[in-house]
């Protein structure tokens, strides 16, 4: 056990010397008495922490709880790591890798968090919460931490330089493949891992990629594919999975970093793309898994050969322990691994059936099914008629039901939950959670389930031959966009953030839902775009809802006027926040020429507000003013109040720049009250946001903080985590110009942090404004962002302080 007192330093000056040092002995005394009560040793102590021994891990995790619960009421806050390990003694001591780990796990929590290794986690015997897979410092393997308490706690303080996901096994065998692959992994920049599907390349990309974390600067993030339906959006899954919506390239070519690109088969065609990620990017490196290569001239190929004969047994003979516990391999279950070919998806799905039946019986029928599949498809490799055999067998021995339903499923591009696959299948929770217990379908996580990619394949060739597709994709289609259209009516509202939350889960769906649509229904189309938008917007994510735009305009001629005004508007405006100022302005200049043909004066005014943001991005602030005063008026005419409301907002923004800051001050809080009296959240929170800022040109900076404070706050109600990061960059120019030079910079770190997770950069001119406070801070070495303070810890520190003057 290691503990460390939270933000000692602060609480020190807080306090001051004589009561921090009160409170520290009493500290150290209730400590100890702790200690002693539960057989802790104590051996060491340096500053305000504590190194203890235990011999029994649950004497650990109780006496941690038994600290917090003494503490409870203490302006002290203590975070506590437990860690089991096996230490060397030396000079009457510990030290050893284990005794770094535990320093770094308790580095990681929280005051009143105690954070455990796995190790600790099983021998505490108590239940805690699962906190993931996380990188330590100095320590090259992602290990998987628990928390003790099941209160809700900010996330941990770890390296953060990994999406891995964590597997639910540890792999078997392979070992000859994973040394040669990590050789060819740091020879070649391009490594693509081939084989049928089943035969577990996914898998062992992801011991590859794990074994690598630790010589890779910026980290190793994984890619899963198999949800992403078109070549052209695989640079924007790279850039989902790195946080990244634009400048994916200036953010990679400065970078050494891993990239896992998993399932890439069906997205072949976005091979030149990657190549050109690797000329601009001299520090990235990619692992590929696909059924076939990639074709390019910086490629390794590594076909993936079947597990031999011991590594297969030993599969079989684990996947079958877990359902039928002491299960020994016998003759025939060796022969079902060479039958099935040593592929390690068909050894475990053939495993679930000792359940049930006998290896010989499962031999049997294995045999008749492997035989009638055999001739069902002769340009297929024998390695694939056989995993075909081994899923078609194991669909066969469903119910009808539970046939249909299987093949229903494979119209899930990815995870899903109960209430989609029972509309989408037509089919009741029985039928579902039978296919969970068969292994057919995988839960991911609670509440939770998706399909193997091996297996949605085999589920929607099913759904083909029996001619079920295309009413499956209309159900599923409905199903999400009916999702879409539930959302919108909470679109703008305090219930929208909730919303926001539940659709980027959906993320993958959703495309799918948009692909049918495109199709079949374009005013679907039209209108899931427009509130998809707003979703993708509170993450900085500005490219792909312009991609899908652009494809619905491209079929206009069947959508009404209306609706391809409002499509045409969205697209120019998201053709302006990717920096397409060019392309932007041919298509408000589009709008404006249709509108004024028909006398549409919100849709004119509309495309003069993104004029005037292309003329203001250009840096003619002047041309900008008139350009939104035009806007104003043609909304007014048309007794538009939310187009009034927006362009208030950008006029009061402009009028700031131009240097008229009190009739700025008056435009926005004129938005302010329109767009709450229109129930707009979301732009309540910008406005309030450039009412700071111009609160913070006028010097008044405790106002600026309070308007920064109420603007992030409903920020963080509506997940809109772009408007978090404006208001944590206004602050931190608070703090630099109340000379709270520290909190600046840990501000604006944090600030940069959030650009840099999220891919997108704050609006120049906005930024101009605050680094002309932070610039001369950054310069000077004294001041390094604070790494251990809360994001609220720090401001409310700030707000304190702005109080007192």
């Amino acid at each position: 056990m290691l503990t460390d007192i939270e933000g000692s330093t602060r609480l020190l000056a807080k306090l001051g010397a004589e009561e921090y040092g009160r409170q520290l002995v009493a500290h150290r005394d209730l400590v100890r008495a702790i200690l002693l009560a539960n057989q802790g040793v104590e051996v060491d102590t340096e500053g305000d922490a504590f190194f203890v021994a235990f011999s029994r891990a649950p004497d650990a995790a109780k006496a941690a709880r038994d600290i917090h619960r003494a503490m409870e009421g203490s302006p002290i806050r203590l975070r506590i790591g437990l860690h089991t390990g096996h230490p060397e003694l030396a000079g009457g001591g510990y030290i050893g890798m284990d005794v770094h780990m535990a320093a770094r796990i308790c580095a990681a929590g929280h005051g009143g968090q105690t954070v455990l290794s796995e190790p600790a986690h099983h021998l505490g015997g108590s239940p805690g919460r699962d906190l993931g897979m996380h990188r330590l410092k100095d320590f090259p393997q992602p290990v998987r931490l628990y928390q003790l308490e099941l209160d809700e706690f900010p996330p941990i303080r770890t390296l953060k330089l990994s999406n891995l996901p964590a597997p639910v096994s540890p792999l078997l065998g392979r070992a000859r493949e994973l040394q040669e692959l990590t050789e060819l992994a740091q020879a070649h920049r391009l490594l693509t891992l081939t084989g049928p599907g089943g035969i577990g390349k996914t898998r062992l990309a992801l011991e590859l990629a794990s074994r690598l974390a630790g010589v890779h600067e910026h980290g190793v993030w994984w890619v899963p594919l198999e949800g992403v339906p078109e070549p052209g959006l695989v640079v924007a899954a790279v850039s989902d999975s790195l946080g990244m919506s634009g400048r994916l390239d200036d953010y990679l070519a400065t970078r050494n970093l891993l990239l896992v690109l998993d399932n890439i088969e069906h997205l072949i065609d976005a091979a030149p793309d990657l190549s050109g990620l690797l000329e601009r990017a001299p520090g990235l490196r990619l692992i590929v898994t696909s059924r076939q290569r990639l074709a390019l001239d910086a490629e390794q190929e590594y076909p993936i050969a079947p597990l031999d004969q011991r590594e297969a047994a030993e599969l079989f003979r684990e996947r079958a322990r877990r359902v039928r516990p002491g299960f020994e391999l016998d003759a025939a279950a060796e022969e079902i691994c060479e039958r099935l070919d040593r592929l390690p998806l068909a050894l475990e799905l053939a495993a679930t059936r000792v359940k049930l039946m006998t290896p010989e019986q499962i031999l049997g029928r294995l045999e008749r099914r492997l035989d009638f599949l055999a001739g069902a498809g002769r340009d297929r490799s024998q390695r694939q008629l056989t995993m075909r055999a081994a899923i078609g067998w194991s669909y066969e021995l469903l119910d009808p039901e539970e046939q249909r339903c299987f093949r229903a499923l494979g119209a899930f591009p990815s995870t899903f939950d109960v209430d989609a696959a029972e509309a989408v299948c037509t089919a009741d929770l029985e039928a579902i959670a039978s296919l969970v217990d068969k292994s057919l379908l995988q839960q991911t996580e609670p509440g939770r389930f998706s399909l193997l990619a091996t297996t949605r394949d085999y589920a929607l060739e099913q759904l083909d031959s029996a001619g079920e597709a295309a009413e499956v994709s209309r159900r599923h289609s409905e199903w999400f966009l009916g999702l879409v259209q539930t959302a919108s009516r909470s679109l703008g509202s305090s219930e929208w953030g909730a919303w926001v939350a539940r659709l980027r889960v959906e993320a993958d769906n959703l495309r799918a839902a948009m692909t049918w649509a495109l199709d079949f229904d374009v005013d679907a189309a039209a209108h899931a775009s427009s509130v998809l938008t707003q979703v993708w917007y509170t993450r900085g994510h500005f490219a792909e809802p312009t991609v899908w735009l652009r494809r619905l305009l491209a079929r206009r001629a069947e959508l009404d006027y209306a609706t391809e005004m409002a499509a045409l508007v969205r697209y120019a405006n998201g053709l302006f926040f990717c920096n397409q100022f060019e392309d932007a302005e041919v298509a408000a200049r589009e709008v404006f020429e249709l509108a004024i043909q028909t006398d549409d004066w919100p849709s004119a005014g509309s495309a003069e507000n993104v004029l005037g943001c292309v003329l203001w991005a250009r840096g003619d602030v002047a041309g900008s003013v008139d350009a939104h005063k035009r806007a104003l008026e043609l909304h007014r005419r048309a007794d538009d109040k939310m187009g009034v409301a927006r362009s208030l907002h950008m006029l009061g923004e402009r009028l700031r720049d131009y240097g008229d800051l009190d009739s700025a001050t008056s435009a926005i809080l004129e938005s302010i009250d329109l767009k709450r009296l229109l129930g707009d959240e979301p732009g309540v929170v910008f406005s309030l946001h450039s009412l700071a800022d111009t609160t913070l040109d006028e010097g008044a900076l405790k106002e600026a903080a309070r308007r920064y404070v109420e603007a992030m706050r409903r920020a963080l109600e509506l997940r809109d985590e772009r408007g978090i990061t404006y208001c944590v960059a206004g602050l931190a120019s608070v703090a630099a110009r109340a000379g709270e030079h520290q909190t600046a910079a840990t501000l604006w770190a944090r600030a940069e942090q959030d650009e840099e997770r999220l891919g997108f950069r704050i609006l120049h001119v906005e930024r101009a404004r605050y680094e002309a406070a932070i610039a001369p801070i950054l310069s000077d070495p004294a001041f390094v962002p604070a790494e251990d303070c809360a994001l609220d810890e720090v401001i409310d520190s700030l707000i304190d302080v702005l109080g007192d003057r």
